[in-house]
């Protein structure tokens, strides 16, 4: 799926018609091809159900993951909404959440050399493996070892071309090594992921333009906000730079949180298309999905609950990437002999014998709202408490007034809202009863909400 070439560092290298004669031909190529997988998407659905079989699924799946990472990440969101769409369908696009087909280790291998030096093995010494630890529509993840005196040196270009690197010959071998390491997270970027995420980009706003030129009504929709507002999150989402900016800023925010923890970025090794992170051991939320301890499941959906409903109406930082691949969960036992926990025990109906807390990944796509796409989401919220709704039934009750009533929001708000939907749907399949009225409760009554 991911060619070797390497993309081109900085756009507007090569200049006049010809790069832009050579871009049109290949955003022309690029509508054949989504044109032509959607359609054999459509018959095998058509003979599917026709015949009964149940392969359509791994069918839309492999055809999702073909048409590149735009489409990876509706799949991703789409798996979230067990409510909403056919469970086999969402178990069926959960695998999108972080096995997507990764690119070789050749291209990393390449990559790192030219971004780090032909030194490069004296910053990394050892990488567990050739075959990443999770792969995403954008980058994939490999667990690795650095010099511990890397993480404090800002001069990185110095340190490697100074430093021996003690039997390099094995970097990637599992083997004990003398020195002092840390170990660290690597993300690299996708080949040709910059390309491919503009061509689409460009796809879905034409697609927009005439949808809404044909349909007028859809103008209230702001479906071409909508795009710039998506193609300017994935543009920051493909600059590691930026993801290591948004981690020091989360961190900021949740530092007097325990249950939340982000990823602390090297930011002095990164660079646009690696991101070096602190490494964090967790199982998957979705391992959570069919536990059988109803305490920490609802423990977990209510911590993820309150995280997005924080970021939104408290610190206005919002974190659009919350499928279950991006949120791990790490527990420690909590100890029975003490008194206090015996008692405790007692008299809370929600003790969990486990302190669990919940790593956030992949930090790329973030937006902030303006004041009056904020004051639209408290009166959503405000409608699902006074209600008893679910968020869903409200959004769509809200779009459907903003085309009656020819109202525009801004691209963003749409955004918030996917994320909103993709975390309840989280929160219903860790527990199918949890209690989001009661989540939302303090936001809708607090200064929080009515006096910032």
């Amino acid at each position: 799926m991911w060619p070797i070439n390497e993309e081109k560092e900085e756009e507007g290298q090569k200049n006049g018609f010809l790069v832009d004669a050579q871009e049109m031909i290949l955003v022309l190529a690029r509508i054949a091809i989504v044109s032509t997988v959607i359609t054999i998407l459509l018959v095998a659905y058509l003979i599917t159900r026709l015949t009964h079989a149940s392969l359509f699924p791994i069918i839309l799946r492999k055809g999702i993951e073909f048409l590149g990472p735009i489409f990876v990440k509706f799949g991703q969101w789409v798996s979230t909404r067990w409510d909403v769409f056919p469970r086999d369908v969402c178990d069926t696009l959960s695998q999108l959440q972080r096995n997507v087909t990764p690119h070789s280790w050749l291209y990393t291998e390449r990559l790192l050399e030219a971004t780090y030096g032909l030194s490069w093995r004296n910053l990394f010494v050892k990488f567990d493996g050739k075959e990443p630890i999770g792969s995403g529509c954008c980058a994939q993840v490999y667990k690795a070892w650095i010099d511990q005196s890397a993480t404090r040196e800002p001069q990185i270009l110095h340190f490697v071309d100074n430093k021996a690197l003690n039997g390099s010959d094995k970097l990637t071998s599992a083997s004990p090594c003398t020195r002092k390491l840390q170990t660290v997270a690597v993300k690299v970027l996708h080949p040709g992921i910059k390309g491919q995420v503009k061509r689409d980009i460009a796809i879905m706003r034409g697609f927009c333009k005439c949808a809404t030129y044909f349909i007028p009504k859809l103008h209230w929709l702001s479906l071409i906000d909508c795009v710039d507002e998506f193609a300017r999150i994935m543009e920051n989402q493909v600059d590691m730079r930026l993801e290591a900016s948004n981690l020091v800023r989360f961190s900021a925010n949740f530092s007097k949180r325990r249950d939340i923890v982000f990823p602390y970025p090297y930011t002095h090794l990164t660079r646009r298309r690696i991101l070096v992170e602190s490494f964090h051991e967790g199982s998957p939320i979705s391992d959570y999905f069919e536990y059988d301890d109803a305490i920490l499941q609802r423990r977990l959906a209510r911590i993820g609950i309150a995280m997005v409903l924080q970021m939104i109406f408290k610190d206005n930082f919002i974190h659009c990437d919350l499928h279950p691949g991006n949120i791990l969960v790490e527990e420690t036992v909590v100890p029975k002999a003490s008194l206090f926990n015996t008692f405790w025990r007692v008299i809370t109906p929600d003790y969990a014998e486990h302190d669990s807390r919940l790593i956030i990944l992949d930090c790329g796509l973030v937006v902030s709202l303006n004041e009056r796409c904020r004051q639209n989401l408290r009166d959503v919220f405000y409608s699902v408490l006074m209600r008893n709704v679910n968020i869903s039934t409200v959004v769509s009750e809200l779009f459907s007034a903003m085309i009656h009533h020819r109202v525009k929001q801004d691209g963003s708000f749409s955004s918030v809202i996917i994320s909103m939907l993709v975390i309840e749907g989280l929160g219903r399949c860790l527990d199918p009863k949890v209690d989001i009225f009661t989540e939302i409760l303090p936001y809708v009554l607090s200064s929080v909400i009515y006096n910032e």
